[in-house]
């Protein structure tokens, strides 16, 4: 088994460095507004569960959402996904279908000690996605008759982040934790001008290539008690037995931050009646340093449960995006908040006959008014979600299988609404790492 995960680890970890920053994560038209989409960077079972983090602490699994849940671990885990994404887009006259492919998460974490309640954990995750391709018509007056131009809108790229975290339980039901994100990427956003050939004009190109690097903070905190009470006999109240139920409530706060931006931008002319090639550059800069500054964002979480066999849990998360600037400007954002509300049970994790009686069955709701605000008009999006986490051999391991239906905008006002299914496939391999035996 060790053999086997550290093989996928380092396989794993080699596709998601090529691909990191270059994957194509998103095609909306909403990702031209500031950082572009914000990429939910939790695994397969969060998604799952309507997006739920903050009360997450799991013994077996990876909550890096808070890394005040490390101090849970009991084993090694490595944790590792990929999402698939079909969306249509409807405006006021058209519709369009597409669809998107990435690994969303890589992440490995280990208990330092558990009987102290100490753990690490690092891991990789998209942090932003870019991909947007955007036409619009305007007519430009002349003396004698009216030009009918067109602007095209291009953007690709975005930024991830590699974390490295360390959570501990300070008191018996207290723990903390903190990670430190590095974030790294790039974004290239092209503007075209293009004038009908008859008109005898030439077009304009606008590149501009970003490189952001910077650092970002997660602090955690949980809160998690075990509480005991009796169930009596519903016919019989001299009989009863002994039960518990675990509580925990999260916060995770992530300061206010800056990334340091540089930037490439080449403005040229190109040929009558072409997108391609070029006739002139008329503006060439290289090198331009600028600061991006981050907004601060809170998310408190609460749960109610028994471990491995079911939970109930929600989340409250809000950052104030109008804080938020490029190159000292600031881009019409608003402020983002959600709330969720998700659960899994499992009917008997320990049957080892009845293999439906230990998947792990999850669901989850939530709804969110994003940072995005569009003449007037705020952004929101809700979604519904479900999932199953599928027990591998006679291992503490899953198959994390999760499904999501997202409803984003509105048609109106001119406006794009956009409708996603979409799918995250993951795998948790769970178990003793670095155990000296005494027996070979």
């Amino acid at each position: 088994m060790l053999k086997k995960a550290y093989s996928y680890l380092l396989l794993l970890s080699s596709l998601f460095w090529l691909d990191a920053s270059a994957q194509n994560i998103t095609k909306s038209p909403y990702s031209i507004i500031g950082l572009g989409e914000m990429v939910f960077a939790g695994n397969a079972s969060n998604l799952a569960m309507g997006q739920i983090t903050q009360g997450v602490r799991r013994t077996h699994e990876i909550n890096w959402m808070n890394p005040a849940s490390y101090s849970a671990l009991m084993q090694t885990n490595i944790d590792a996904g990929g999402t698939f994404s079909y969306g249509k887009f409807k405006g006021s006259s058209q519709v369009g279908e597409v669809n998107t492919a990435w690994l969303a998460y890589l992440n490995f974490a280990m208990p330092i000690s558990a009987k102290k309640g100490m753990g690490v954990a690092f891991g990789l995750s998209p942090f932003t996605g870019v991909g947007y391709n955007i036409a619009s018509t305007f007519v430009i007056p002349n003396d004698t008759f009216n030009i009918n131009a067109n602007y095209l809108y291009n953007g690709r790229g975005g930024l991830s982040r590699f974390y490295v975290g360390y959570g501990m339980k300070v008191v018996k039901d207290l723990s903390v934790g903190i990670n430190y994100n590095y974030v790294f990427g790039q974004v290239k956003n092209t503007t075209q001008l293009f004038i009908p050939s008859k008109y005898n004009m030439f077009n304009l190109n606008e590149d501009r290539l970003t490189f952001v690097t910077g650092s970002v903070f997660d602090l955690g905190t949980q809160y998690h008690k075990t509480l005991h009470f009796i169930n009596y006999d519903s016919k019989d109240k001299t009989k009863y037995h002994k039960d518990s139920v675990d509580f925990v409530f999260g916060v995770n706060f992530r300061p206010a931050s800056d990334l340091n931006a540089e930037q490439q931008y080449i403005l040229r002319t190109l040929p009558n009646g072409a997108l391609t090639g070029s006739k002139d550059t008329v503006i060439a800069t290289d090198n331009q340093k600028g600061i991006l500054k981050m907004p601060s964002t809170i998310k408190i979480g609460m749960s109610i449960g028994k471990q491995d066999r079911w939970m109930i849990a929600a989340d409250y998360r809000s950052t104030d995006w109008s804080k938020y600037s490029s190159y000292g400007v600031n881009d019409s954002l608003q402020t983002s908040f959600g709330y969720s509300i998700g659960g899994f049970i499992c009917p008997d994790p320990y049957d080892a006959k009845n293999f439906l009686k230990r998947i792990e069955y999850r669901a989850g709701v939530r709804y969110d008014q994003t940072n995005i605000k569009v003449n007037g008009q705020g952004i929101n999006e809700w979604a519904v979600s479900a999932g199953f986490g599928i027990p591998l051999a006679r291992s503490r391991s899953k198959l994390n299988l999760g499904f999501e239906y997202v409803d984003r905008g509105t048609s109106e006002n001119n406006l794009i609404k956009e409708n996603y299914f979409r799918f995250i496939i993951g795998i948790n391999f769970s178990d003793r790492w670095f155990v000296r035996y005494r027996y070979d």
